[in-house]
């Protein structure tokens, strides 16, 4: 399964440092899937070319298009599920914020920051290993940066007994922690034993997880 999606967000309303409103349009969202009719095809999702609005009131996501209606539940899932930590504290940049980091150094982070950066919460798993070292001091697109080496280690569950193992560059930028590029690669597994009444029988694939993401922040010119 791939999936690839571009989004640029702007933001239209910021109160007490945080962001409430904000417009997100989808240049690009595609899928490949077995599930789809031919699974090497790549499959435009419903939310490809269209703009929605988003407003964050406390825990919640409100999510309509630019009329104030709420869209089709396929493209809202969509959007929901892209855009659910817009407004909310970023729990990786908060880490860092409160640590000094020498070259060499490597950190234990929260499993819940290593669910966000994987784009997924305990479905595949649960965290038990979130890493990173910091490799060296550069600069991405002019600004100071830090390149981190994350590794980090997902263990299944009785129901989905899944085993992830990625790893990969993470580049932050020193001023703002703000993460700019993401690159996890790694192998995965799954294993299941079942019984019935015709015998019991193991269950093994193995496959490979990739999740890379760019970002890129700029004010807005009047």
């Amino acid at each position: 399964m791939e999936r690839r999606q571009q989004r640029l967000v702007e933001v239209t309303e910021v109160a007490e440092g945080k962001v409430r409103r904000a417009r997100v349009t989808f240049s690009r969202s595609r899928h490949k899937s077995p599930e789809n009719e031919n699974s090497e095809q790549e499959v435009v999702q419903p939310v490809e070319g269209k703009t929605y609005l988003l407003t964050r009131q406390g825990e919640q996501l409100l999510v309509t298009d630019p009329q104030g209606v709420i869209p089709p539940r396929e493209e809202f899932e969509i959007v929901f599920s892209s855009m659910q930590s817009l407004g909310l504290p970023n729990p990786l940049a908060q880490f860092l914020l409160t640590r000094t980091i020498h070259v060499g150094q490597t950190v234990e982070l929260p499993k819940e920051i290593a669910e966000q950066m994987l784009g997924f919460g305990n479905e595949l798993g649960e965290v038990k290993r979130f890493q990173l070292q910091l490799n060296e001091l550069s600069t991405f697109e002019g600004e100071p940066s830090a390149v981190f080496a994350a590794s980090i280690e997902v263990v299944g569950t009785a129901s989905q007994p899944m085993q992830i193992n990625v790893t990969g560059p993470v580049v932050i930028l020193i001023e703002t922690c703000r993460t700019v590029v993401t690159d996890l690669t790694g192998p995965l597994s799954f294993d299941a034993h079942q019984r019935t009444s015709q015998g019991s029988y193991q269950y093994r694939a193995v496959g490979t997880m990739r999740v890379a993401v760019r970002a890129r922040y700029a004010k807005q010119t009047q």
